[in-house]
């Protein structure tokens, strides 16, 4: 069902969805190794899908009642309430960020886990998306993102204007793409 669900959303908009299969468990391990320090703060994913990136998020130890997943696709979205339905399942948009939080009654978030496709979706509206990030994010909170290329996604005016540090975080060749992880923690 996971699969039969991607592929249909793929056929529709593939640039929304940035890669030809779901994330896999190699890139869902590294894309969550920062939450090995979870403080028990809300935890957001942008763009879940299918919920690769969830399941590694729980298998971390994060309460599913302290997630809250933002998802454009109504396919994902009902997937994804009937396998997590303790989570906060959104249908919305990643611009809404502090609107979907706040009618939740979530001020900051202690970490973001992005699947967005920031290259693919245009500089414009992934430095928007960005920028909306890091205002829900609290100080040194973290957010990770992938990316099938090696320069981080995040630009830079984006990272200085929230006085926030990017790293590196590693390449994951056993994902079909590739991918590469970039952290970015919030001073």
């Amino acid at each position: 069902m996971k699969y039969s669900i991607w592929f249909k959303n793929y056929l529709k908009n593939p640039l929304k969805l940035g890669a030809i299969f779901p994330s896999g468990e190699h890139l869902a391990r590294k894309m969550t190794e920062h939450l090995e320090y979870w403080n028990g703060g809300h935890i957001v994913e942008l763009g879940p899908g299918t919920g690769s990136f969830t399941e590694a998020i729980l298998q971390r130890g994060v309460s599913e009642d302290r997630l809250i997943l933002i998802e454009q696709s109504l396919d994902f979205v009902v997937y994804l309430k009937s396998k997590y339905p303790l989570a906060t399942v959104i249908h919305g948009d990643a611009l809404d960020l502090q609107k979907h939080l706040l009618s939740y009654g979530v001020d900051e978030v202690e970490s973001i886990v992005s699947g967005i496709p920031l290259v693919s979706i245009g500089r414009n509206l992934g430095a928007r998306i960005c920028d909306n990030s890091f205002e829900v994010l609290k100080s040194g909170g973290t957010i990770s993102q992938v990316t099938y290329f090696m320069v981080c996604p995040v630009q830079d005016e984006i990272i200085d204007k929230h006085r926030a540090k990017k790293q590196f975080s590693g390449i994951v060749i056993k994902n079909l793409p590739p991918a590469f992880v970039w952290i970015l923690l919030k001073q």
